[in-house]
Protein backbone atom coordinates (compact mmCIF):
# COMPACT_ATOMS: atom_id res chain seq x y z
CA UNK A 1 0.00 0.00 0.00
CA UNK A 2 1.04 3.71 -0.90
CA UNK A 3 2.09 5.80 1.90
CA UNK A 4 -0.53 8.54 2.95
CA UNK A 5 -0.30 11.54 4.35
CA UNK A 6 -2.13 14.59 6.18
CA UNK A 7 -1.51 17.93 5.43
CA UNK A 8 -1.75 20.94 7.70
CA UNK A 9 -1.53 24.57 7.29
CA UNK A 10 -1.44 26.48 10.47
CA UNK A 11 -1.10 30.05 11.30
CA UNK A 12 1.63 30.94 13.31
CA UNK A 13 1.89 33.37 15.87
CA UNK A 14 3.10 36.38 15.15
CA UNK A 15 7.06 36.85 16.29
CA UNK A 16 9.72 38.85 15.09
CA UNK A 17 11.44 35.70 13.51
CA UNK A 18 8.40 34.02 12.28
CA UNK A 19 5.36 35.35 10.03
CA UNK A 20 2.54 33.96 7.97
CA UNK A 21 1.37 30.59 7.14
CA UNK A 22 2.54 27.19 8.24
CA UNK A 23 2.51 23.98 6.01
CA UNK A 24 3.15 20.77 7.89
CA UNK A 25 3.11 17.21 6.62
CA UNK A 26 2.37 14.09 9.08
CA UNK A 27 3.34 10.89 7.20
CA UNK A 28 0.47 8.59 8.39
CA UNK A 29 1.21 4.67 9.50
CA UNK A 30 0.74 2.72 6.85
CA UNK A 31 -2.83 1.24 7.18
CA UNK A 32 -6.13 0.37 5.18
CA UNK A 33 -8.24 3.15 5.19
CA UNK A 34 -7.45 4.71 8.04
CA UNK A 35 -9.61 6.92 10.34
CA UNK A 36 -8.24 10.26 11.17
CA UNK A 37 -9.20 12.26 14.43
CA UNK A 38 -7.18 15.82 15.39
CA UNK A 39 -8.10 18.57 18.14
CA UNK A 40 -5.72 20.97 16.55
CA UNK A 41 -6.56 22.72 20.14
CA UNK A 42 -4.99 20.03 22.16
CA UNK A 43 -2.05 19.02 19.29
CA UNK A 44 -3.10 15.69 18.85
CA UNK A 45 -4.12 13.31 15.91
CA UNK A 46 -5.24 9.85 16.15
CA UNK A 47 -5.48 7.34 13.05
CA UNK A 48 -7.53 4.07 13.97
CA UNK A 49 -7.33 1.31 11.67
CA UNK A 50 -8.04 -2.62 12.77
CA UNK A 51 -7.13 -3.30 16.41
CA UNK A 52 -4.99 -0.26 16.97
CA UNK A 53 -4.67 3.51 17.38
CA UNK A 54 -1.83 5.49 16.50
CA UNK A 55 -1.33 8.82 17.95
CA UNK A 56 0.75 11.82 17.80
CA UNK A 57 0.67 14.40 20.53
CA UNK A 58 2.59 17.81 20.63
CA UNK A 59 6.03 17.17 21.96
CA UNK A 60 6.15 21.11 22.95
CA UNK A 61 2.99 20.98 25.23
CA UNK A 62 0.67 22.87 23.48
CA UNK A 63 2.86 24.78 20.68
CA UNK A 64 1.27 23.17 17.51
CA UNK A 65 2.34 20.87 14.82
CA UNK A 66 3.89 23.85 13.18
CA UNK A 67 6.71 23.09 14.86
CA UNK A 68 7.36 19.18 14.34
CA UNK A 69 7.93 18.16 17.11
CA UNK A 70 5.92 14.63 17.70
CA UNK A 71 6.30 10.91 17.49
CA UNK A 72 3.34 8.47 16.75
CA UNK A 73 2.76 5.74 19.63
CA UNK A 74 0.91 2.80 18.51
CA UNK A 75 -2.20 1.68 20.74
CA UNK A 76 -3.61 -1.82 20.51
CA UNK A 77 -7.21 -1.94 20.91
CA UNK A 78 -9.72 -4.82 21.34
CA UNK A 79 -12.34 -4.66 18.75
CA UNK A 80 -11.73 -3.09 15.39
CA UNK A 81 -12.61 0.46 14.83
CA UNK A 82 -15.22 1.81 12.66
CA UNK A 83 -14.74 5.82 13.99
CA UNK A 84 -13.05 7.45 16.03
CA UNK A 85 -12.70 11.42 17.91
CA UNK A 86 -10.33 12.63 19.74
CA UNK A 87 -10.17 16.07 22.25
CA UNK A 88 -7.99 16.97 24.85
CA UNK A 89 -6.25 13.46 26.21
CA UNK A 90 -9.79 11.55 25.06
CA UNK A 91 -10.02 9.45 22.21
CA UNK A 92 -13.37 8.04 21.81
CA UNK A 93 -13.37 5.04 18.74
CA UNK A 94 -16.96 3.43 17.86
CA UNK A 95 -16.82 -0.32 17.20
CA UNK A 96 -19.10 -2.42 14.79
CA UNK A 97 -20.94 -3.65 17.78
CA UNK A 98 -22.28 -0.10 18.62
CA UNK A 99 -20.35 0.32 21.51
CA UNK A 100 -17.89 3.26 21.75
CA UNK A 101 -14.75 2.86 23.61
CA UNK A 102 -13.25 6.55 25.28
CA UNK A 103 -9.53 5.97 26.33
CA UNK A 104 -8.86 8.83 28.70
CA UNK A 105 -5.27 10.27 29.84
CA UNK A 106 -3.92 9.50 26.35
CA UNK A 107 -1.13 11.98 27.25
CA UNK A 108 0.49 9.99 29.94
CA UNK A 109 0.19 6.68 27.69
CA UNK A 110 2.13 8.56 24.87
CA UNK A 111 4.71 10.02 27.89
CA UNK A 112 5.38 7.18 30.20
CA UNK A 113 3.37 4.31 29.12
CA UNK A 114 0.98 4.49 31.90
CA UNK A 115 -2.08 2.42 30.50
CA UNK A 116 -5.06 4.56 29.68
CA UNK A 117 -8.39 4.66 31.56
CA UNK A 118 -10.76 2.51 29.29
CA UNK A 119 -14.97 3.17 29.45
CA UNK A 120 -16.76 1.18 27.15
CA UNK A 121 -20.33 2.99 25.79
CA UNK A 122 -22.90 0.40 25.04
CA UNK A 123 -25.22 3.10 23.14
CA UNK A 124 -26.45 1.66 19.73
CA UNK A 125 -26.97 -1.84 18.27
CA UNK A 126 -26.05 -0.40 14.84
CA UNK A 127 -22.34 -0.08 14.16
CA UNK A 128 -21.31 3.48 15.12
CA UNK A 129 -19.81 5.05 11.60
CA UNK A 130 -19.09 8.88 12.71
CA UNK A 131 -18.13 10.33 16.24
CA UNK A 132 -18.00 13.95 16.87
CA UNK A 133 -16.79 15.42 20.42
CA UNK A 134 -18.98 18.72 21.29
CA UNK A 135 -16.06 21.53 21.28
CA UNK A 136 -16.34 22.03 25.16
CA UNK A 137 -15.60 18.45 25.28
CA UNK A 138 -18.92 17.56 27.36
CA UNK A 139 -20.83 16.28 24.72
CA UNK A 140 -20.15 13.15 22.69
CA UNK A 141 -22.13 13.14 18.86
CA UNK A 142 -22.16 9.69 16.46
CA UNK A 143 -23.29 8.71 13.87
CA UNK A 144 -24.87 5.02 12.96
CA UNK A 145 -26.70 2.84 10.19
Amino acid sequence: MASQSLFTITQRKESKKRKGQSLSVLDLPSESDPLVAADSAASIVCVASNTHVSIAIDGLNGSNFAELQFAWKIMAIKKEATSTACYKDTIAIGHESGSITLYLNINKYVENDSQPTETVLNWHVSPVTTLQFSSSGIHTFLGCC
